[in-house]
């Protein structure tokens, strides 16, 4: 018995030593202990790995964050954007902005399509095609630059900084400034074939959107380039245009949906897009998610909108042209895009109190008289997509609706589609080579392919029933 209190009296003894320890390192389980150690071992460097002061690395410095200003700014959407010291691509590159960085706006160039910005406390430029305009674009003064000094060529083995490529996979491939591609007679000409070189072409592929008539409705439907195979896309829908990543945007037509939608390629993820059921003929921004249409909300003419997010419906913008006499409504219909800021659309001046009408180029983002070009001067006249600097509009001038090209800085425009027979609605391929259009040259509606010079003419597929009542309000959109 004596042996057993003292072999407990001895175990009291060791827990009270234990219980001395515990309270001597601070008391922490040793759970908790062991995580915290952790933690200090790898915010630490060890063994032979030098400190942070010393530490080098080959990552490149990040460019600075979005700057914040009280004044109008411009945000940038492409992964990058160059910088220049003027309105130009011929201008030196000061440096290159990341995608959501801010840049203060002083003004705007007096052509349109490029921004005055402060950058690394200089004055700079940056391709109205790659940011999202200020909200307040047409308060900003107009700014005038001389003419970029000329350089000697030098060859240098460097790879050379580019211009951040827009291919929008909707309607067209488009340029981000105007004079930036080279152009041909009826679309974009690469730099082989402006050596005499023609390069190598592939058949059609991709996907033609177009509307199509189904009794008494319309829907919009989704055609294979390289097949001809149809699939409906959207039911009591039509004036469908396709997103650089597929998307389709429409109106309704029907079932309690007049407004505009977006819809993905194969039906699915439908999302409401407009407010208005005066809405009409959207097209889609090449970058971002912003469309421009027209509509006759306003209650006393077709006006043209632009919603610079899709994201959710939302109240549109009206672009509002500074002219003399104040600011005066943008009147017009069939809107597209040139680039992020111009678009192109059937219309007259009437900002200036005139009535030279035809297709009128505009920068919605600062309307103004200097940056207003006339394209074409046939009040009937339509734009229907554009690449490479050039516009495919559709022309009753000749009697019937043919197929035109024409420059964006204007001229005369050329018959692509010369003969009898409807020809309208033209959209490019994604890559410039191709042309599609509406056509009822074989006796019925159909969608018809050539080559971008108007040659080789070939029938792809033919809607059952036609295009609908207002074939000639549609166009056909052709995405990847």
């Amino acid at each position: 018995m004596s042996r057993f209190r003292y072999l407990l009296v001895a175990l009291l003894v060791g827990l009270i030593a234990v219980s001395g320890l515990f309270l001597a390192a601070g008391g922490l389980p040793a759970q908790a202990a062991g995580a915290a150690g952790m933690r200090a071992a790898e915010a630490t460097p060890t063994g032979d790995y030098p400190t942070t002061d010393t530490m080098t690395t080959t990552l490149p410095v990040a460019e600075p964050g979005p700057v914040i200003s009280e004044g109008p700014v411009v945000t940038v959407e492409t992964e990058f954007a160059n910088i220049r010291s003027g309105p130009g691509l011929s201008y030196s590159i000061l440096g290159s902005a990341l995608q959501g960085d801010t840049l203060p706006v002083n003004g705007r160039a007096r052509t349109g399509g490029w921004w005055q910005v402060e950058f690394r406390d200089k004055t700079a430029w940056v391709s109205a095609s790659v940011v999202m305009p200020p909200s307040d674009a047409d308060r900003l003064p107009v700014v005038s630059v001389d003419a970029p000094v000329a350089q000697p060529a030098v060859v240098s083995a460097a790879t050379p900084k580019i211009e951040p490529s827009v291919t929008a996979t909707g309607t067209s491939t488009k340029t981000l400034a105007a004079g930036e591609a080279l152009t041909g007679p009826t679309g974009p000409v690469t730099a082989s074939a402006a050596s005499g070189v023609k390069p190598p072409v592939g058949p059609p592929s991709g996907h033609i959107a177009f509307t199509q008539k189904r009794y008494f409705a319309t829907d919009v439907a989704l055609v294979d380039a390289a097949t001809g195979q149809v699939s409906v896309v959207a039911t009591d829908a039509r004036q469908p245009d396709v997103r650089y990543d597929g998307k389709v945007i429409f109106k309704g037509d029907g079932a309690n949906r007049y407004d505009m939608w977006a819809i993905s390629p194969d039906g699915t993820n439908i999302e409401h897009v407009g407010v208005h059921g005066e809405d009409s003929s959207p097209s889609w921004r090449p970058t971002g998610n912003g469309i421009v249409f027209h509509s006759p909300m306003a209650g006393d003419s077709d006006r043209i909108y632009v919603q610079w997010d899709t994201g959710s419906p939302q109240e549109p913008v009206h672009p509002k042209v500074d002219s003399p006499s104040g600011l005066r409504p943008m009147e017009g219909r069939f809107p597209i895009w040139l680039d992020g800021t111009r678009v192109a659309y059937q219309g007259c001046d009437s900002w200036a109190a005139s009535s030279n009408c035809g297709i009128w180029v505009m920068n919605v983002a600062a309307p103004n008289l200097d940056g207003a070009v006339q394209m074409t001067a046939n009040p009937q006249d339509r734009p229907t997509d554009a690449a490479g600097g050039t516009v495919l509009i559709s022309s009753p001038a000749s009697g019937s609706w043919d197929i035109f090209s024409v420059a964006e800085t204007g001229g005369t425009p050329r018959n692509l589609t010369p003969g009898a027979g409807q020809d309208l609605g033209a959209t490019f391929s994604p890559d410039g080579n191709y042309i599609a259009f509406m056509s009822d040259r074989g006796g019925s509606w159909g969608i018809w392919v050539m080559d971008a010079d108007g040659s080789n003419a070939k029938l792809l597929a033919q809607p059952p029933q036609g295009f609908g009542p207002k074939w000639d309000q549609d166009r056909l959109a052709w995405g990847k």
